[in-house]
């Protein structure tokens, strides 16, 4: 879906395959928790430190990495209704969050750089992240396709320049 970066002031959604993204990313997290519990279990047994701290902490963490990875394909389905971005006029905005919001409005003239991410998740879904950096720190619109990725840049780019001409 190419979009036409010209026009601004509209709420942009992210292309829907990045639930698919955000839930084997945390896939993956939890599986890596799962063996280390698994690791840790054998060598505590091991060792003869498998008293009941120890069995509540592998537990919990264990009980806690099940959850996750099944509540993840609703927390996504909420995460993706809300998180959208906006190339205004003399800004960035962007909305995150499902349950503790937040909106990030990043004035063109404080940008110092744009840069394009894409790890192998984000590769094999054909999706890139933009990160916007200032002073303060870097913002993250989460993923694109990969053209769109590019236009924003392109676009934020030149609004930079313009906007830092004016000073």
């Amino acid at each position: 879906m190419q979009q036409d970066w010209r026009d601004e002031g509209q709420w942009t959604r992210l292309p829907c395959r990045v639930k698919r993204v955000w839930y084997l990313s945390s896939a993956i997290g939890d599986v890596a928790v799962l063996l280390i519990c698994a690791v840790a279990v054998v060598v505590l047994m091991h060792l003869g430190w498998w008293g009941f701290w120890q069995r509540a902490v592998v537990v919990t963490a264990a009980v806690l990495s099940v959850l996750d990875l099944m509540l993840r394909p609703l927390v996504s389905r909420y995460e993706y209704a809300v998180n959208r971005f906006i190339l205004g006029q003399h800004e960035v905005s962007i909305r995150k969050g499902w349950f503790l919001r937040k909106l990030t409005v990043i004035p063109y003239n404080r940008v110092q750089h744009v840069e394009t991410e894409q790890g192998p998740l984000l590769r094999a879904f054909s999706l890139m992240s933009v990160e916007i950096h200032t002073a303060v720190g870097a913002h993250t619109i989460d993923a694109l396709e990969v053209e769109d990725a590019m236009g924003v840049v392109s676009q934020i780019t030149a609004k930079v320049r313009t906007e830092k001409e004016d000073l």
